[in-house]
């Protein structure tokens, strides 16, 4: 039998089942944290996937201490009814609910929420910084002086987490789960490196962790006989921090007193990591766990909790397939499995491995483009392969008035994904792809270092468009024809984008490389090379060639390299090119590529020439055509395009156009 699906008990708990999903924040609420029918419908789809036990997201115990505009909030009674509302929605679909208590602690900001931002210690982070007074706290949403609690306040901050606690079980939660990790409030009363407190609340580890005792305390006496879990970073990754030593006493005391299951994740939130990148494997200051970082990167530190405890051990931390939920299990390292982002992926997951039906599974790939780089600029997440997450009611198939005829022409992410839901609808549906192989620039982007990944999104769709009644014709580039032959009822656009190049690039000889043909390696290039363009496709170009042992030098006009992407792709280029020692001049724009020469100028100084045996270009893209022009004047058939052909931009909103208009034709 897979162990993965026996029963497991947390204290009186009985779950169906060892897959429990892990507490996310989505920004679903109201900006008063209340809940709204989006999360009620987020969770909802959830629960029916098969999951045991849903942990609903962080939920803040006082206004002062949300750390998202429009988080789930559990601070005031008037949230009760709302709060019963989801929980009563969970259990109908057979799991279990659990709330994750939460104080932001430094990771907020008082433009946010009108409060001081509230520390155990407003300690410098570096020698020599400015003094106490002087520290800000730097979250994105603004930057404030940094309060240290009084006794009086940790004492109320108790009393707030035991009525926040009181209220989830009145709104009939199973289970109520402590957040102390990545940062947040209590993880800094228990990290040496961030509370240098000097009475009863700082020094000794006994002492760090009295705040979080004393919340155990207070919320047992609250909610009596429900299951109560804490949440630990059970490695700071930072000199002076919290190691697994710390945790594994710290996880002895919990057990003590009475906690009954303990979330092991690691991490925190403190530019200390980004002093100390290249001497750390990749997990350690990714704290977001992109597709750079290896599948089950937290699972040493499960494991080395789970031999201090008797209480149930629950692993975090890119669990994504079938096989690694069951290895986790069946080697014991770990009694339950957390899912975050394999969740928002595929929320049929726990049902579709149970089932025997892996090979159906939409693997969530750890682009990050949806969740948290949304989360990061305080934005509703989603999900750059499901664009469902958070709109399951808007974007919920139903048969059409009329099955239509649907000609698509391009097979990249935005083709695919229209085809797929399209037929789902019971639509006639033709795809056509000018290459031989479906998948556009998911081809390409899944060659680049470390992002193979994307190949599973793209497999994905390979294998439901095979399942489906999609005709696919692959190698064919007349598309004008088609439409006159086929006379489709509709046209869809989804062609994608060229490669840019602006009339001051001269090719002569053999210097000159599109980005491409580097990647996909039919080019082979010199030992010194040129990379124009600090977009993602420049920097992949730049660290590929870097793994080459060859001489990079990248240049980009815009003020840093990859602009546009989420903080933990930066920090992941920032060690890749330290490491290979790739030069890189921002800020410097390009008047003239001339064969192997490029002519740059930095600010107002005067024109530079720098040679290389390659110059790549990535300089971006363009889009070139439309779905009007393809139509024969005085038809009837409708016109659409969608994706980078429309506007070059992420897969992501490909994919979500895709979706949207699939969704949407009658």
């Amino acid at each position: 039998m897979n162990r993965v699906f026996e029963p497991v008990m947390i204290r009186n708990l009985k779950l169906k089942n060892r897959l429990m999903m892990s507490a996310m924040v989505t920004n679903y609420s109201t900006e008063t944290g209340e809940v709204t029918p989006r999360l009620v419908g987020y969770h909802q789809e959830r629960a029916k996937g098969g999951v045991a036990l849903i942990e609903t997201e962080a939920a803040y115990v006082h206004p002062g201490g949300k750390g998202y505009v429009h988080q789930l909030g559990i601070y005031s009674d008037e949230l009760i009814p709302g709060l019963k509302w989801l929980t009563r929605v969970i259990h109908a679909h057979g799991s279990k609910a659990m709330v994750q208590l939460f104080h932001a602690g430094r990771r907020t900001s008082k433009s946010m929420t009108g409060y001081d931002v509230v520390v155990p210690s407003a300690v410098a982070f570096f020698e020599g910084d400015e003094p106490p007074e002087g520290v800000f706290g730097q979250t994105g949403l603004g930057s404030d002086l940094l309060k240290e609690l009084t006794m009086e306040e940790i004492s109320n901050l108790v009393v707030l987490f035991a009525q926040a606690a009181r209220r989830a079980k009145q709104a009939e939660f199973d289970a109520v789960s402590i957040h102390a990790a990545h940062g947040y409030l209590i993880n800094y009363f228990l990290s040496p490196f961030t509370n240098k407190r000097k009475d009863s609340y700082g020094g000794s580890l006994d002492r760090r962790c009295r705040f979080l005792l004393e919340i155990i305390a207070a919320v047992r006496r609250q909610v009596g006989d429900l299951p109560l879990l804490v949440k630990i970073s059970a490695d700071e990754f930072i000199p002076g921090g919290l190691t697994l030593h710390d945790t594994q006493e710290i996880a002895a005391r919990l057990e003590k007193a009475g906690v009954d299951g303990i979330t092991v994740s690691a991490g925190t939130f403190n530019p200390v990591q980004e002093r100390y990148p290249i001497a750390k494997p990749t997990y350690a200051f990714l704290r977001s766990l992109p597709m750079y970082t290896p599948r089950g990167s937290y699972l040493f530190l499960a494991r080395g909790i789970k031999e201090r405890v008797r209480i149930p051990v629950i692993a975090v931390g890119r669990l994504n397939t079938p096989s690694i939920l069951r290895d986790t299990i069946e080697k014991e390292r770990a009694d339950i499995i957390a899912l975050g982002r394999a969740l928002l992926a595929d929320p049929d997951l726990p049902n579709k491995m149970q089932e025997g039906r892996e090979d159906e599974v939409r693997t969530c790939i750890a682009c990050n483009q949806g969740c948290f780089a949304y989360l990061a600029r305080q934005q509703p997440i989603t999900c750059a392969i499901h664009p469902r997450v958070g709109r399951e009611e808007e974007l919920r198939l139903k048969p059409p008035d009329k099955p239509k005829k649907v000609l698509i022409i391009g097979g990249g992410p935005g083709g695919m994904t229209a085809a797929r839901i399209l037929a789902l609808r019971g639509h006639e549906v033709i795809l056509v792809e000018a290459k031989r192989q479906l998948g556009g620039q998911l081809n390409l982007a899944a060659k680049a270092p470390h992002r193979e990944e994307i190949e599973n999104f793209l497999q994905y769709l390979v294998g439901e468009l095979e399942r489906l009644p999609v005709k696919i014709l692959t190698g064919t580039d007349a598309p004008g024809h088609l439409v006159q032959d086929l006379k489709p009822d509709i046209v869809i656009l989804a062609t994608g984008a060229r490669p840019w190049i602006p009339d001051w690039v001269e090719p002569q000889g053999n210097a000159l490389v599109p980005a491409e043909e580097v990647l996909s390696m039919p080019r082979e290039v010199g030992r010194s090379v040129i990379v124009a363009g600090g977009g993602l496709v420049g920097c992949e170009v730049a660290e590929l060639l870097g793994e080459q042992g060859k001489e990079v030098t990248l240049v980009e006009m815009l003020p840093e390299i990859l602009a546009d992407e989420f903080l933990d792709i930066k920090r992941y280029f920032s060690n890749v090119f330290a490491q290979h020692g790739i030069r890189v001049l921002t800020g410097t724009s390009i008047s003239r590529i001339r064969g192997n020469t490029v002519i740059m100028k930095k600010d107002s100084t005067n024109p530079e020439t720098l040679q290389a045996d390659n110059i790549v270009l990535a300089l971006g893209y363009s889009s070139h055509a439309q779905a009007e022009r393809l139509i024969p004047s005085g038809s009837n058939i409708e016109a659409f395009s969608i994706g980078d052909c429309v506007k070059p931009r992420k897969f992501l909103d490909a994919v979500l156009e895709a979706y949207q208009l699939a969704v949407s034709l009658s």
